[in-house]
């Protein structure tokens, strides 16, 4: 009998860990919250992941986080065909202020890069800026802005999976000579 209590009693606690916003490990990006508003809407590719990818339902709670770097826990109130509605429960913490680290990393191989975007993000750097060096490898005419909207998504992904409440910006390719130019001017 009193194993079934105790079973309980964890299970009770389990629930509220999970209501505290402790044990849920799934964050969302959405561009803006208004905390005021108490809810938010989610559209679009954030929506497609918490509905078909991750599976959640209603009542579930998720991490939801903006532009500002704001996070919040929120109570997932409908899921829909083509948005899902979201109620704020309680602002989540700040991220610390800290150094900012810009890592300013020569072209190299695609998924080299997308690894190296990826893995710096989970680190905590602020920036990164992708250099043309002259060993670097070359970007085709016109594939500098694609590149550049591909490495902010992997930024926007690993920012989600390491729960931080900023995603870094990722810089247009820049030759070598003007990114010191720009570090050396902003000291």
């Amino acid at each position: 009998m009193s194993t079934k209590a105790s079973s309980s009693k964890s299970e009770t606690s389990s629930i509220e860990r999970i209501k505290a916003g402790r044990l849920t490990s799934n964050q969302f990006f959405v561009k803006r919250i208004d905390p005021e508003a108490g809810t938010v809407h989610m559209e679009g590719d954030e929506h497609h992941h918490l509905a078909r990818v991750a599976r959640i339902r209603r009542g579930d709670t998720v991490w939801i986080f903006d532009e500002a770097g704001r996070r919040f826990l929120a109570e997932v109130e409908d899921v829909g065909r083509e948005k899902s509605r979201l109620r704020i429960i309680r602002p989540g913490e700040t991220e610390a202020a800290r150094t900012a680290v810009v890592l300013g990393q020569a072209l190299i191989k695609p998924g080299s890069m997308d690894l190296v975007i990826q893995k710096a993000v989970e680190l905590g750097v602020s920036a990164v800026i992708p250099l043309v060096s002259a060993r670097s490898l070359p970007l085709r005419d016109g594939r500098g802005a694609a590149k550049s909207d591909r490495w902010r998504k992997i930024a926007l992904e690993a920012a989600k999976q390491s729960r931080r409440a900023t995603v870094p910006e990722i810089g247009s390719p820049m030759d070598l000579d003007e990114f010191l130019r720009r570090v050396s001017d902003a000291r």
